[in-house]
């Protein structure tokens, strides 16, 4: 592993770099390369992972200002996007060390069932926990699960994750289906570094920017976890340059897909979807279009998954704590 990690670094600096600057860093990682040697020799870590992943940080961290301050760097949108695949390759097997938790395993065992039974009724999955790829056999439905009229057992949580993450499950399992968050983590910097340039931000800025949203939180957090917040923020991403850019093939599907993975994130879209009526202008066709194709994804999103009683505000308190939790979601 300590020598898959120098060779990494090594990959970066031909990826990022070119002339001086890349002489100075290649220097620069076979002195820091020798150090790390010398004092880990001395200190004898008796912890092993958590040595190699802080000697790791430290060269992210030193890649990243060289990446911000070098004179001579190869920078577009696509090599920012390998930049963060070669990072959070390594990032996959650390979130893997523990068995996933939260709502985690029921979107995999969505995915299983929808590869296995080629539906979301869940009690063949329950049964046969044993041979599920999550690793987990104390899994029992969640509280509010609901429960269909033959005793079918399905999952509160929202179906379209499990389907993007099959592709992955059916190539590698677990690892498969983490690595299928993490792709939606490498288009989400590279949809990022084009939000920024159609903005007219500089690449230098742009440069010292990518490291602090690639590789800090909540992002790094994320991107090798089983949850819908980075697929959606890529989605959201998409749907703010469609937006931007007048570009109806771009944002629609977009919005379409960020209300999928998670209803609340409705609240986000129905902004963006005045922002995209209001600058476009639209045909009359335009709008019959929109509304056509995105209210029944909506309605459909709604009663499979949610009540009427749990939408509407029936109750103006929870509501407004809802709201104000909402908030600070969308925050992060």
């Amino acid at each position: 592993m300590p020598l898959i990690i120098v060779g990494a670094f090594f990959a970066l600096a031909l990826i990022a770099f070119r002339g001086k600057t890349l002489l100075r860093y290649v220097t620069f990682e076979i002195c820091s390369d020798g150090f790390a040697f010398i004092v880990w020799r001395l200190i004898q870590p008796s912890d092993f992972r958590f040595a190699l992943t802080a000697i790791a940080v430290l060269k992210l961290a030193a890649f990243s200002v060289a990446l911000a301050r070098g004179a001579e760097v190869k920078w577009s949108a696509t090599r920012a996007a390998v930049i963060a695949a070669i990072v959070y390759a390594f990032v996959i097997p650390t979130q893997m060390r523990a068995p996933i938790d939260g709502d985690e395993p029921f979107y995999l065992l969505m995915t299983e069932s929808l590869v296995h039974d080629h539906d979301l009724d869940l009690r063949n999955q329950y049964a046969t926990l044993a041979q599920s790829a999550t690793g987990r056999t104390d899994l029992v439905p969640e509280l509010g699960d609901p429960v269909g009229k033959h005793g079918e057992q399905y999952s509160r949580l929202e179906p379209f994750l499990p389907v993007l993450l099959i592709p992955g499950y059916l190539a590698g399992g677990l690892a498969g289906a983490i690595a299928t968050i993490a792709l939606f983590g490498v288009l989400l910097v590279r949809s990022t570094i084009r939000l920024l340039e159609d903005e007219g931000v500089d690449a230098e800025t742009t440069r010292a920017l990518f490291p602090i949203f690639a590789f800090a939180p909540p992002i790094i957090f994320y991107v090798a976890r089983i949850w819908p917040e980075v697929p959606g923020a890529f989605f959201f991403v998409e749907a703010l340059r469609g937006v931007r850019q007048r570009r109806i093939q771009r944002w629609l599907p977009a919005l379409i897909a960020l209300v999928l993975l998670k209803l609340r994130f409705a609240l986000i879209a129905i902004v963006l979807l005045v922002a995209a009526m209001w600058r476009r202008r639209p045909r009359r066709r335009d709008v019959i279009a929109i509304i056509a194709i995105t209210v029944p994804l909506v309605i459909v999103a709604a009663i499979s998954i949610h009540s009427w009683r749990e939408i509407l505000p029936l109750n103006p308190s929870r509501y407004a704590i809802g709201i104000f939790g909402l908030l600070l979601y969308g925050a992060a």
